[in-house]
């Protein structure tokens, strides 16, 4: 009886110690390892000044386009116009909203917010660079207009690197 009695008590005593946290998480946290999905990294559209021009709201949509039929989680720029621009007619696409994020830690932050999602980063060319250095990624990041850059991530590195391109060059 005694034995029964300690065991209750013992049983008691863990359930009370979990349910008010004593014991720690009852699941496991996220780590940097677990954090990995696909990345899908564009240089924003062509511009004049701060604001996209003609053939860059032309090639806004046809990121739209040539992600049509690819299931997105996530979209973020830093808070430039002419980035958020470029991301604007993909966003309405797949009715999601544009997360801004400062461009430090990129995939880090893109991640935790989206932990194995397929995501967007519109960037420009020194984010983009500092984003590939952060990720690991070999060769150069997209610097050109209409340079659409796959990247499955492993962890918060990248695992290759599959190039392509999307929209039209302007007529010269």
């Amino acid at each position: 009886m005694r034995r029964r009695a300690f065991f209750a008590s013992l049983t008691t005593a863990f359930l009370l110690a979990a349910c008010a946290g004593g014991l720690g998480p009852l699941t496991p946290t996220m780590d940097e390892t677990t954090m990995g999905g696909t990345l899908i990294v564009i240089r924003h559209a062509e511009r004049t000044g701060d604001d996209l021009n003609a053939d860059g709201i032309a090639r806004a949509q046809a990121l739209a386009d040539a992600l049509a039929g690819v299931e997105i989680d996530g979209i973020f720029t830093p808070a430039t116009q002419r980035n958020i621009d470029t991301a604007r007619p993909l966003a309405e696409a797949k009715e999601l909203e544009i997360q801004v994020i400062p461009a430090v830690d990129i995939a880090r932050t893109m991640f935790k917010r989206q932990p194995g999602g397929t995501l967007i980063w519109v960037g420009n060319k020194d984010n983009l660079a500092a984003l590939w250095e952060e990720i690991g990624a070999g060769g150069e990041p997209p610097v050109n207009y209409g340079e659409m850059f796959i990247v499955p991530m492993s962890g918060l590195n990248a695992s290759g690197v599959e190039r392509s391109t999307f929209g039209a060059a302007p007529d010269a």
